[in-house]
């Protein structure tokens, strides 16, 4: 079994915005299946006083700020910050880590002058990089490994 640094870190972040009283949800559950091991990518929202902003994304929690749920914002504006902040999740399961210093060479955020001249907010998801579907995720939340016996009888075929 493979746990990570990044998956105690963000374990270590979903049980401090349980005790902080943030509602976590479930939101999306990767299994893959490859080279005899299993692997599990859970993706979870923590609504909440999210402090700095609206929201942001460390691994596979995106924190949404509570104040989305009502006026003077409006559902769009929640769904707005919710797609923005999974998709940070996305591309911290496909680049771990190194999601800080892509930042320089790809588009890991929509550039200001596109959010500000031209706030259209699911437009954004557009400019924003997202792993290709043939993409190799870097992370998985959790590996494990199963075992693997070959029987007697395999040798002879």
């Amino acid at each position: 079994m493979r746990f990570s640094l990044m998956s105690a870190a963000t374990t270590a972040l979903l049980l401090a915005l349980v005790v902080l009283g943030f509602d976590i949800s479930l939101v999306r559950m990767d299994v893959a299946v490859a080279d005899g091991a299993v692997s599990l990518h859970p993706t979870f929202v923590a609504w909440g006083d999210a402090g700095i902003a609206l929201g942001w994304a460390f691994g596979n929690v995106a924190v949404c700020d509570r104040a989305l749920r009502s006026a003077p914002y409006t559902p769009d504006d929640a769904v707005c910050v919710l797609s923005h902040e999974l998709r940070h999740c996305e591309q911290f399961r496909a680049l771990g880590w190194a999601t800080w210093p892509a930042k320089f060479v790809l588009p890991i955020e929509p550039p200001d002058d596109f959010v500000r001249i031209q706030f259209e907010p699911l437009r954004e998801l557009d400019v924003m990089w997202s792993p290709p579907p043939s993409w190799c995720p870097v992370w998985s939340f959790i590996m494990v490994t199963l075992p693997y016996h070959a029987s007697a009888n395999s040798a002879n075929l």
